[in-house]
């Protein structure tokens, strides 16, 4: 599955979705970018995938992945100074707390995926066409 790096320099890589493997991608046509389905960010050290497969909207944070289409999925995003707080809450209660240094907003995947959370139609065309 191709996808890219949130900050949005142009570096795409592959992931490999049962194992969270990630490997360049070596250039990409326009063609092959229109497919793209998902974007890599990072919260420090950690590694976080969000993308859309056909099961629908998924977070790898790590070894560990969540279906952002249950309806029982929340995310929140919180900042202070240069720290950053991003949980996933199933019901309200906490699945994954991820405190980083947050910089540079536009790169942030934390409040890039609280912000798709939290619009609906948002939510429904994010790499929708990749997937049909």
């Amino acid at each position: 599955m191709l996808v890219r790096s949130l900050a949005g320099f142009g570096d795409f890589a592959e992931l490999d979705t049962e194992t969270g493997a990630l490997r360049a991608a070596g250039p990409v046509s326009p063609e092959a970018a229109a497919g793209m389905r998902g974007v890599v960010g990072n919260f420090d050290d950690t590694t976080a995938v969000f993308y859309r497969d056909r099961q629908g909207l998924t977070l790898r944070i790590g070894s560990w992945t969540v279906n952002l289409d249950d309806p029982r999925i929340t995310a929140d995003w919180f900042r202070a100074g240069e720290s950053a707080q991003f949980r996933v809450l199933a019901d309200g209660v906490p699945l994954c707390d991820m405190r980083y240094r947050s910089v540079h907003l536009d790169g942030d995947i934390g409040m890039f995926v609280r912000d798709v959370l939290g619009n609906d139609a948002r939510r429904s065309r994010l790499f929708a066409a990749a997937v049909r």
